[in-house]
């Protein structure tokens, strides 16, 4: 068990090759390693190909190593929580980072989340990637529609008039229904829309507006797309003969 580091000499705790072993079995193992190790490149280069969670005990200066950075990163984005400011402007490295996972652009910079490439690839990965967007790129039709259509919840991280365009949010229903939530309150209480959004999926009457939950004509609509919305009718109509036919 790599645990049983914790019960060694420091002498044996300053061993590289012993901690790495142990690591081996449980890379916890290097929460008992001597602190010393920390700042010994080849060490931390050998502990994050075990476990990227190893960039955690770096030292600051090896937080600044980009190879070190970029090996930790490719097997979890997160690992890039520790790099130094410099590395996460460095386009390379962040574009590789993204091919690994999109969820690297949320440690870009600023610069690079408003890289429409960048943001580009990490979007066709997950449409969820928009939300680590820049303000000026979710305001982005183009962009916004890309994710959308990679994830209909992506609406919710849309600039504000992108979730009040009707063709935007009908894409995000049609990827699911649910996405309507995000939609604006204007959209949601148009009952013309709303219907429209009826004819792709019945459920998605559950984040309509409570007064056109409370139509009698949009619940009869959504209860003959899907006999299940009755269930969103509010109490005023969920008993009335009609909706339940």
């Amino acid at each position: 068990n790599g645990l049983a580091l914790q019960f060694v000499s420091e002498r044996l705790r300053r061993d590289g090759d012993l901690v790495l072993e142990a690591m081996r079995q449980n890379w916890r193992a290097i929460d008992h390693a001597s602190e010393e190790l920390f700042g010994e490149y080849d060490f931390i280069a050998e502990a994050v190909n075990i476990s990227w969670r190893a960039m955690a005990y770096a030292t600051v200066d090896l937080c600044g190593e980009r190879e070190l950075i970029l090996s930790a990163a490719r097997q979890n984005p997160t690992a890039l929580a520790h790099a130094q400011h410099f590395l996460c402007a460095d386009r390379a490295l962040i574009a590789e980072a993204i091919g690994a996972s999109w969820q690297a652009l949320q440690y870009a910079s600023k610069t690079l989340r408003d890289d429409r490439e960048l943001v580009a690839a990490a979007i066709a990965q997950s449409g969820l990637a928009l939300q680590s967007a820049s303000e000026v790129l979710r305001a982005d039709r183009d962009v916004v529609l890309s994710a959308v259509r990679g994830n209909g919840m992506a609406l919710e991280f849309a600039a504000d008039h992108l979730r009040n365009d009707r063709d935007v949010v009908l894409e995000a229903i049609r990827r699911d229904r649910n996405a309507l939530q995000y939609a604006s309150e204007a959209l949601r209480g148009e009952a013309a829309f709303v219907l429209e959004a009826i004819a792709i999926d019945g459920l998605v009457v559950e984040h309509a507006s409570e007064e056109l939950r409370g139509s009698l004509d949009v619940m009869q609509e959504a209860v003959r797309q899907d006999w299940r919305a009755v269930e969103y009718a509010t109490p005023a109509i969920r008993e009335d003969s009609s909706l339940n036919a």
